[in-house]
């Protein structure tokens, strides 16, 4: 799915849900007798309606299928998540055997991995020995290229870990990497495991290098608010002071393709969420302006503190050493 067939889908998915009830069914019982009622959220009161018997099996349906919808169309494009096994992996397989000339695609565009990204280099380490770790699993942590693992794999030695076990990272590590996800589908798990999160900000805070992309960005806000009525939030790493929203008030799509220059280094990517951040320190800016495809600015940030790199866009590495963007320009 193109980019415009995105958008459109996306349009379509608005609309159908527009059309289906939100909120959900509640159940009282009155002198031994069961009443069913519509609830749902307006104006931010809490409102309900009782639905007749006759009409209460067709009602809860169109419930589920907006939440259906909605899942959807958060995760329009990128959620591989709910596949069962290998579905998902099958089906693209199959599609790109069948729509895709491989040969023709590698002679065309066919690089070799840059020498940047061959020979790192690094402070702590030899070239090559780098201790890097990575987020992963496979639901909050769980969009990552192969390719940007085998950089780093030629980088040094690559250690996963899971942000919802609460077991910190290592101590010796240089690089963390928080790839992009859906955190806010693992909220609390994620928020209960106090021994990685201060492990996170320890690496932060002491000037360890960090690169978090999108969901890997929400992991570092103060919190990750779920719901404004009632409120409620998780506790993140609060690594960098703003609060991110994915409460359905303040979901808005973000989408396509972006571009900045960093530290003298060239970076492309891709922007896809539907969470935005609703509070930020002042203090807390954009360290450049980022273009989208066709060279026009958007208010995607790029925030860096101490040698943290965080954004919602989702990097690609092949065309530069990533190391390189924690070198400072001189004079800059």
């Amino acid at each position: 799915m193109d980019l415009s067939e995105m958008q459109t889908r996306a349009a379509e998915l608005e609309q159908q849900i527009s059309d289906l009830p939100a909120g959900s069914v509640t159940k009282k019982t009155v002198n031994g007798k069961e009443y069913f009622y519509h609830r749902w959220t307006e104006n931010k009161k809490r409102r309900e309606k009782y639905i007749p018997a006759d009409e209460l099996e067709s009602f809860r349906a169109q419930i589920e299928r907006r939440k259906e919808l909605e899942q959807e169309s958060r995760h329009l494009g990128l959620d591989f998540s709910r596949s069962k096994e290998t579905e998902g992996l099958d089906m693209l397989a199959g599609l790109l055997e069948e729509h895709v000339d491989w040969e023709l695609l590698l002679s065309t565009i066919g690089l070799p991995l840059p020498a940047a990204a061959v020979e790192e280099k690094s402070v702590l380490s030899e070239p090559g020995k780098l201790h890097i770790s990575v987020a992963r699993n496979e639901e909050s942590f769980s969009f990552l290229y192969a390719e940007h693992l085998d950089i780093l794999r030629r980088m040094g030695t690559v250690t996963f870990f899971n942000p919802e076990h609460d077991r910190p990272i290592p101590q010796e590590t240089d690089l963390l990497y928080l790839p992009g996800g859906y955190p806010e589908n693992r909220a609390l798990q994620l928020s209960a495991a106090p021994r990685v999160i201060d492990s996170v900000k320890a690496h932060i805070e002491r000037g360890g290098k960090t690169i978090a992309e999108c969901g890997g960005m929400m992991y570092l806000a103060s919190e990750l608010v779920m719901c404004k009525d009632p409120y409620t939030a998780f506790k993140m790493v609060d690594a960098l002071p703003m609060k991110v929203s994915a409460c359905k008030d303040d979901m808005r799509l973000a989408m396509g393709y972006r571009s900045f220059d960093f530290r003298g280094v060239k970076l492309r990517g891709h922007e896809f969420h539907y969470s935005r951040i609703i509070e930020q320190d002042e203090k807390l800016a954009s360290a450049v302006q980022v273009y989208n495809a066709k060279g026009h600015p958007v208010n995607t940030a790029v925030f860096c503190y101490k040698n943290l790199i965080a954004s919602y866009t989702h990097l690609y590495w092949g065309e530069t050493g990533i190391w390189s963007l924690f070198e400072q320009v001189p004079g800059k």
